[in-house]
């Protein structure tokens, strides 16, 4: 089964609990960069996920990279109140990434639902967020708020590249290919088979191919932010 994507153009994005619940299984959303969560009240979470087990490590979730995040007006009171999110099921996947919180974010990131669902297999992340609504001592307390490396950045991109990239329909009736050797030496590889790429592969390989090259203009931006101040 391919996956699902749902881009949206940089825009604002306004709510009062859950803001982008994605209730379809195998669907990603990817809020762009550039994109304005705007808060109006703190209820549940800025984001909630329903995810599903996989045969295979996926990445299906909510991303929210490069944006901000901020009360939709000074007259609110909820400093310290909105939560990144929630895990609608245990399979959860959120992450908020490279993006300016204002002060109106808990300082633990995350929260549980009640009654609790947060396990092993869930994912409440950030990296290299940023801004008053990220408090330090708080994430460093938090149970349900991840703090990822970059190694674990980078590994986002890999599970992509399975879920994506390498991941074909099937392949060409058995149909095999070598590759030529080297003048004297045997093939290392020998015969590999050859896959049929289909229309389903080439909209995942595109949508992934601009997912991958925004997230390296976020990451170019964010050095060239931190080293030319």
């Amino acid at each position: 089964m391919s996956a699902l994507m749902r881009r949206y153009a940089t825009s604002k994005i306004a709510g009062r609990a859950d803001v982008d619940i994605a209730i379809v299984e195998f669907e990603k959303i990817d809020v762009p960069q550039g994109s304005t969560v705007s808060l109006r009240s703190c209820g549940g979470g800025i984001t909630a996920w329903k995810g599903t087990n996989t045969s295979f490590p996926n990445a299906y979730g909510i991303y929210i990279v490069d944006s901000n995040v901020h009360a939709a007006n000074s007259s609110l009171n909820i400093t310290g109140k909105c939560a990144l999110g929630r895990p609608w099921n245990a399979q959860m996947r959120s992450i908020f990434a490279y993006t300016y919180l204002d002060k109106s974010i808990l300082s633990t990131g995350y929260i549980d639902w009640n009654p609790a669902r947060y396990n092993n297999y869930t994912l409440q992340a950030e990296y290299r967020d940023y801004g008053p609504g990220y408090n330090v001592t708080g994430r460093q307390a938090a149970k349900f708020d991840v703090q990822l490396t970059p190694e674990e950045w980078a590994q986002e991109s890999y599970n992509l590249a399975k879920t994506a990239v390498y991941n074909f329909s099937g392949d060409a009736g058995g149909s095999k290919f070598a590759f030529p050797a080297q003048k004297g030496e045997k093939d290392p590889c020998g015969p590999v088979a050859v896959y049929r790429l289909d229309a389903a592969y080439h909209d995942r390989a595109v949508a992934a191919v601009k997912e991958q090259m925004g997230k390296a203009g976020v990451r170019l931006a964010f050095l060239l932010r931190e080293n030319l101040k």
